[in-house]
């Protein structure tokens, strides 16, 4: 799999490299964390759908495509995201046990596969969080 570096006017994409970010429940300021969020970009479509089945089903990885104009020209990319929610309900009575069982087994997938995420700490509403 591609792990090589783009530079472009929004920033920097490294090919094959996990990136993760936390982000706060409303209201904002409340401290809470709301969700987090995983993915990765590749060169190329195949190499996202490859990416994503290394790992367990239930984890609930989505291998799509991600257009973008990363060098001077629209092209289609690989792109992996993971998403957990954990936000307070009623019924899980504040908790999100499962979707925080979730992110503990995709980290812990990751470090299986010697795997490092990056943390991306650049948008307004990150969060740090422990699981």
């Amino acid at each position: 799999m591609s792990n090589d570096t783009i530079t472009h006017k929004y920033g920097t994409v490294t090919f094959g490299e996990v990136r993760w970010d936390a982000f706060e429940a409303a209201p904002e300021g409340s401290g809470v964390v709301g969700h987090m969020k995983a993915w990765v970009v590749f060169r190329k479509t195949d190499e996202s759908k490859a990416f994503a089945a290394q790992f367990p089903q239930s984890l609930r990885l989505r291998a799509t495509t991600l257009s973008a104009d990363y060098e001077g020209t629209w092209k289609q990319y690989g792109y992996v995201d993971f998403c957990v929610n954990f936000r307070a309900d009623n019924v899980n009575k504040g908790v999100n046990e499962t979707g925080a069982k979730r992110a503990r087994s995709f980290f812990k997938a990751l470090a299986k596969r010697n795997i490092t995420p990056v943390r991306v700490k650049h948008f307004q509403n990150s969060i740090d969080f422990n699981l």
